[in-house]
């Protein structure tokens, strides 16, 4: 750098004096007959030019020389400021010639391979300093570089003097010559040892994650079927004990049996389900759906509990909504089934009504299923987790009603694998809406 701004100066200087020469050798004459008309003073002034040129070139010379020694002094003041603020920077630097030799570096940089500078200044930076698995990824970032000009980033590692490695991310751009030629690249390198370590600290908690949820999920399945087993027997016997002549008492008991089967029955396959959701095992089966049969079996599913609870019970299609869609059956008759079971729940009287509405899309559309009930409402404060798993509006509800939380966190889980969204609107006492949307196409078959 210094040797490139003196040779400029020196260049300036000459350039200077040599063109104040040519200037006096054309000009001196000239002036000297248009300024002096006497010629006795002619002669005399004509004697002297010469002295007034070495006069004249002195002072220019001590002006243009004090002029560029003030340009260098700032210049060399810059480089030494910029010398120190990269030698103190924590910023890893370092300056590497085609030739592959190391050039101008700071002291992190030494820091971070483990070398001296005398160390480095022997050291090819393209292939002892680097890992041989990395050379190609180097050498095709750096050919992306040459070939646009733009600094590029990519990331490697060194081999330290101790022989570990230190995964690094660098930041390279090069200094080209007046002549167009490569001078040298520089590069900024950060130290992601650290980043590295969480990485790969998170990549084994996923993996650990994945087979503890893989675990869960077999563990799931085989107590669901062990489960199982034992509780068809039990629904079968109370079937069969249905049958028998019984009291009143009798059949009452033999009714709440039944009952309790059946809803740990729902529970298992409600658990198994959100394990299948959690662990990226539930694979939705789109087929032709007629909405108008699914609502009719869902009515005769609950018309007997409403009636017997004094609810009507109501349901109603919009007349846009087409005839078929495709989409999975079993999962939308399982989401509207438990929002359908909670509105009998949780309402003593008046009525629980479903309608489905449509909107056309320029493929498809989109289905906007109402499920809404006249009981115990929900208020805004216990709204925000009631979408969460084994969470309840009120835990009295739960003695009260009965119920383990579950319902609404797996409609939400189901909704949302099938494209949808589902929300809330409720008011303590004065009942509450669940409205659920579904992206459905239509079936052309």
């Amino acid at each position: 750098m210094n040797g490139i701004t003196n040779r400029q100066a020196a260049l300036r200087v000459v350039l200077i004096y040599c063109l104040f020469g040519i200037g006096w050798i054309l000009l001196s004459d000239t002036l000297v007959r248009l300024l002096v008309t006497d010629p006795d003073l002619r002669y005399t002034v004509s004697l002297f030019k010469g002295w007034l040129y070495v006069a004249f070139t002195a002072l220019l010379l001590f002006l243009l020389v004090r002029h560029e020694l003030k340009l260098l002094e700032a210049a060399e003041d810059r480089i030494r400021q910029f010398s120190s603020l990269l030698e103190d920077s924590s910023q890893p630097f370092a300056v590497g010639y085609p030739d592959g030799l190391i050039g101008l570096h700071n002291r992190a940089f030494q820091e971070l391979v483990g070398y001296t500078s005398e160390e480095l200044a022997r050291i090819q930076w393209a292939t002892e300093l680097t890992p041989s698995e990395w050379w190609l990824i180097e050498q095709a970032a750096l050919d992306e570089l040459n070939r646009t000009g733009q600094p590029v980033q990519y990331k490697k590692e060194y081999r330290h003097k101790s022989g570990r490695r230190v995964p690094v991310q660098v930041f390279v751009h090069r200094k080209m010559r007046d002549d167009g030629s490569l001078h040298y690249y520089y590069a900024f390198v950060n130290d992601i040892s650290e980043l590295k370590r969480r990485e790969e600290e998170l990549q084994r908690a996923r993996i650990a994650a994945e087979v503890a949820a893989q675990a869960k999920t077999i563990f799931l399945q085989t107590m669901s079927h062990e489960l199982r087993t034992p509780l068809n027997g039990i629904i079968g016997a109370t079937q069969l004990l249905a049958d028998e002549p019984l009291s009143h008492d009798g059949r009452e008991y033999l009714e709440m049996a039944r009952q309790s089967a059946r809803n740990l029955t729902a529970l298992i396959a409600d658990i198994l389900d959100m394990a299948d959701i959690e662990s990226n095992a539930l694979v939705l089966v789109d087929q032709p759906l007629h909405l108008p049969e699914l609502l009719d079996s869902l009515e005769q599913l609950y018309r007997y509990g409403a009636d017997r609870k004094g609810l009507t019970l109501s349901f109603s299609i919009d007349g846009a909504v087409p005839e078929a869609v495709l989409a999975d059956r079993n999962r939308l008759a399982q989401v509207l089934a438990s929002l359908l079971s909670n509105a009998c729940k949780f309402s003593e009287q008046g009525a629980v009504v479903v309608t489905v509405a449509y909107d056309k899309l320029p493929e498809g559309g989109i289905l906007l299923f109402t499920v809404r009930d006249e009981g115990i409402g929900i208020s805004a404060e216990q709204q925000a987790g009631i979408f969460e798993l084994f969470t309840q509006a009120d835990g009295s509800t739960t003695r009260v009603h009965g119920g383990t939380g579950l319902g609404l966190a797996l409609c939400k889980r189901l909704v949302e694998l099938m494209g949808g969204r589902i929300w809330i609107e409720s008011a303590s006492g004065e009942g509450t809406t669940v409205r659920f949307t579904l992206p459905v196409r239509q079936d052309k078959a």
